[in-house]
């Protein structure tokens, strides 16, 4: 084969041209190349010349990308030969902590537990060996965490090519250990000497030169890595593509922004367990609702932390837990990914609630309170201006639906069931689905309606008058806002409670009081715990109930627990009201307006 020189990139060959290219010094052990080579086909001269300019050209953009990268991903802080010191103090240390536990040993080995070492040494070998082949740095990527840590170094990222390099040396280091260990299992050190050399000599070349080259300082005087606050730019940017609802990513970006804020914005490799006793603490102290509350809006953090905030005014423990599992979840994350060397969130623990039953939380409405709600003028005179004010009390009192999911019923959600009207609390494949939320899957459910609701009120009849007007949700003149239809019927309903001064003397009336009504009430008139489970939507706890057993058909479900409703107040001045003498007038004005 003949070869003469062309111009630029370009060599002559027997079978036409070929384009060539030296790597430059400083990237060739990166790639492990020296010069690239690609064949230009049969051309001529003229042709050969200008594909070549245009290939090198494009080789040489993508030199200067590989050299950025490079330099970004701090592979020029960890080259081969500092991957190989730091691989041979592994090395090194692995055989003389061997060594010193098998000197502790109180009385000498049984053969029993010598094969035993022998044959776990080998089984593990089969799967380090399996991971070397296939380059598989999972199970090893936290130990390199661990060991870079340990060392004092943190400015390589664990989606770097130094690490990955690390990791894959560190393997093979682990291979070669694992049947060093095996034969000192044996009692043969003639072959663990043979194994040693064979590894330093053929694997590390000649790693006690290059360990005493290469001494790795730690990198005390400069802080180095990504702040918490870029790592949780990282965090919420996978979270994003999931299926996380819309308000769940708010409340979980809330979460993580007041947990950089409580500690500061370190470094990711600066978080210990200290920072997260410090945050727990300081997370305490802070008062609910800080933006809202005149007396807390204007002020910084540090003047918030420095201020005697009286218990009733701090946030409430069902808060501090919901920041606490967000922080967590980030947690699992950055360890997993080799973010932090550890889950330094597993310290954290969910704050615990005083010595409260369940159904003490919150208060129940009494008979008398009953009677105040709705002989209130927005009943007895009938002015309420909006219809959701006096449908959404009367449907909480007689199905135990939850706010949530009464603001978002949609007309088709209003359906005859086997001779049975009910309210269906679903989701769908179309539609408002991402605005139609469910609590928990027991929430996914049908609830028969009380004959009074049906005969006496007229609620089917206002059904379809709005849907005769065109609407499609049962509650068109509630707003969506912040990721609920909910939130303007939960502020006027509070408005409302307090107006009627139900919530004095330290009683936790909400509107959740009326599902709390119900249920009581299901229990003193001996309803079975299974049919109100179904009929409120709360998990039974049994998982052969929730699995094998069949759901109540509508009708027997109303006559376990529906039509056992009596509060014993007389409610026969509602029917006066407009919104059911005159459902298709009350529809075509919530409709247009």
């Amino acid at each position: 084969m003949s070869i003469r020189r062309s111009p630029s990139y370009l060599v002559r060959q027997d079978h036409g041209y070929c384009f060539r290219l030296h790597i430059p010094s400083d990237l060739s052990p990166h790639l492990n190349l020296k010069e690239l080579r690609y064949s230009l086909g049969y051309v001529n001269l003229k042709q050969a010349r200008i594909r070549a300019a245009k290939l090198g050209a494009f080789v040489w953009g993508l030199l200067e990308k590989a050299r950025a990268d490079i330099r970004a991903w701090g592979y020029t802080t960890m080259d081969r030969d500092r991957i190989k010191a730091l691989i041979y103090d592994y090395f090194r240390e692995t055989l003389e902590e061997d060594e010193r536990s098998r000197l502790e040993m109180t009385k000498p080995f049984t053969s029993d537990e010598l094969e035993g070492q022998y044959l776990a040494s080998s089984s593990t070998f089969d799967d380090v060996e399996d991971e070397v082949a296939r380059v598989d740095i999972r199970r090893v990527s936290p130990q390199v965490v661990e060991l870079l840590n340990r060392k004092g170094i943190t400015d390589i990222p664990s989606d770097s090519l130094a690490f990955k390099a690390l990791a894959f040396e560190l393997l093979k280091a682990q291979y070669s250990l694992l049947r060093i260990i095996a034969a000192r299992s044996e009692g043969n050190y003639v072959r663990e000497g043979e194994l040693k050399k064979e590894y330093l000599e053929s694997v590390l070349g000649e790693p006690e030169v290059i360990a005493s080259k290469l001494a790795y300082e730690p990198k005390t005087t400069r802080k180095t890595g990504p702040r918490l606050s870029e790592n949780i730019r990282d965090f919420l940017k996978d979270k994003q593509k999931g299926r996380l609802v819309l308000r769940s990513q708010k409340s979980l970006e809330y979460s993580l922004q007041l947990f950089v804020e409580l500690t500061g914005d370190p470094f990711v490799q600066e978080i210990d367990f200290e920072v997260m006793r410090s945050y727990f603490e300081k997370l305490q102290m802070l008062p609910a609702n800080r933006t809202k509350k005149s007396q807390y809006r204007d002020k910084t953090l540090e003047e918030l932390l420095a201020m005697e905030i009286p218990e009733q005014d701090r946030i409430s423990v069902d808060t501090i837990n919901g920041h606490i599992r967000w922080v967590k979840n980030w947690g699992v994350w950055a360890t997993r990914w080799g973010k932090m060397a550890q889950d330094y969130t597993k310290g954290l623990k969910q704050v615990t609630k005083p010595d409260t039953r369940a159904d003490e939380e919150r208060d129940a409405f009494t008979k008398e309170d009953l009677q105040v709600i709705f002989n209130s003028p927005g009943y007895r005179e009938d002015k309420f201006n909006k219809p959701y004010k006096f449908w959404l009390p009367l449907l909480a009192l007689y199905t135990g639906a939850r706010l949530a999911e009464l603001s978002q019923l949609e007309l088709d959600d209003v359906e005859n069931v086997d001779g049975v009207w009910c309210l269906l609390v679903q989701t769908k494949e179309t539609g408002n689905e991402a605005k139609k939320r469910l609590k928990s899957k027991a929430s996914r459910r049908k609830i028969p309606l009380h004959d009074f609701l049906v005969n006496d009120l007229r609620l089917i009849e206002y059904v379809k008058a709005l849907g005769d007007a065109g609407a499609t949700r049962l509650f068109p003149e509630l707003p969506y806002y912040n990721y609920s239809y909910g939130q303007a019927a939960s502020k006027w309903f509070q408005d409302f409670r307090d107006a009627l001064g139900l919530n004095k003397d330290g009683r936790k009336i909400t509107f959740h009081s009326f599902r709390h009504t119900l249920t009581r009430h299901m229990k003193q008139m001996g309803a079975s715990g299974q049919a109100l489970s179904e009929l409120v939507g709360h998990s039974t706890g049994s998982i052969t109930q929730e699995r094998y057993a069949k759901r109540y058909p509508p009708a027997q479900l109303k006559s376990l627990t529906i039509d056992k409703v009596d509060y014993g107040i007389d409610l026969t001045h509602l029917k006066r009201s407009r919104y059911v003498t005159y459902p298709q007038k009350v529809a075509k004005h919530v409709v247009e307006s």
